[in-house]
C-alpha cells in the first residue's frame, strides 16, 4: 500500500514540475497594415493612389482584424506550447499603454489598424530597447508580435494583359526576454478575383480592393487554421 501510495505522489510531482516548467507569454503588439505593398510588382516603389487608399476612412478593414484576432486567441493559441498572458493583464498595464515606439514616428507605408488598444510595435524593424522595455514592463518568459500586411500579387490575365490580386500576410514573431528571436511564422493567402494594369500599375478602386482584402484574409485564416500546428511543431521545439 505504501509503495502504491509513494508511487502516486511520485507521478503528483513530475507532473507538477511539468506545469510549472511551461512557459509564459505575452502578446504585446496585434494589427493589419492598410498601406498595400508593392514589392512584387515589376515597377516597384510607390503608389500615391494606394496612400490616399490607405487614409479612406471608408477602407475599413476592422472586421477582417477582429475575426483574425479572434481567431488567434481561440483557435491559434492552442496550438502553441507555452501559455499565453490573459490579453486584459498586458492592455491594463499602464507602463505598458504608455509607452511608445521610435519605430512608429514617419514611415507613410505604415497605417496600422490597432485591435483592442495595443501599443504599436513594428515587427521585423524592432529596436533592442522596445523589448528590453517589455522585459521591464512584463514578468515573462517570451513576447509575440502578430500582424497582418497587404501586398499587390501580379497575375496574367486573358490574352497576356496583366492583371494583380491581393494577398494577405500573417506575422507572428517570437521572441524572448533576452532579445532572441525563437520563431517567426510568415504565410500568406491571395484573393481569387483581380484588378486590371495600366503600364504594371493596379487599377486603385476601393470597391474592388476591400472585398480582394477581405477575401484573402479569410483564406489566409482558413490555411493558417490547417497548418499552424504543424509548423509550430517545428519551429517552437527550443522554446518549449
Amino acid at each position: 500500500m505504501k509503495k502504491i501510495i509513494s508511487l502516486a505522489l511520485l507521478v503528483l510531482v513530475v507532473t507538477s514540475a511539468s506545469f510549472a516548467q511551461k512557459k509564459r507569454v505575452a502578446v504585446v503588439t496585434f494589427y493589419a497594415n492598410k498601406y498595400i505593398g508593392t514589392s512584387n510588382l515589376s515597377g516597384g516603389g510607390t503608389i500615391a493612389a494606394i496612400g490616399e487608399l490607405a487614409e479612406n476612412p471608408n477602407f475599413n478593414l476592422e472586421s477582417v482584424v477582429t475575426n483574425f484576432h479572434s481567431t488567434f486567441f481561440n483557435d491559434y493559441a492552442k496550438s502553441f506550447p507555452f501559455d499565453i498572458v490573459p490579453e486584459s493583464e498586458v492592455l491594463s498595464n499602464e507602463q505598458y499603454k504608455s509607452y511608445r515606439s521610435s519605430d512608429t514616428t514617419g514611415s507613410r507605408l505604415f497605417r496600422p489598424l490597432m485591435i483592442n488598444g495595443y501599443n504599436k510595435l513594428i515587427v521585423g524593424i524592432l529596436y533592442k530597447k522596445d523589448l528590453k522595455k517589455m522585459a521591464e514592463i512584463f514578468d515573462v518568459d517570451g513576447f509575440l508580435f502578430v500582424n497582418l500586411s497587404y501586398e499587390f500579387a501580379p497575375k496574367l490575365g486573358i490574352g497576356g494583359m496583366g492583371s494583380a490580386g491581393i494577398s494577405a500576410y500573417a506575422d507572428i514573431s517570437l521572441w524572448t526576454k533576452d532579445n532572441n528571436k525563437v520563431f517567426r511564422i510568415y504565410e500568406y493567402a491571395t484573393s481569387k478575383k483581380s484588378v486590371g494594369m495600366v503600364a504594371g500599375v493596379p487599377i486603385i478602386k476601393l470597391e474592388k480592393i476591400l472585398p480582394m482584402c477581405e477575401d484573402a484574409s479569410e483564406r489566409l485564416v482558413k490555411d493558417l487554421n490547417k497548418r499552424l500546428p504543424k509548423i509550430v511543431k517545428k519551429v517552437s521545439k527550443k522554446f518549449s
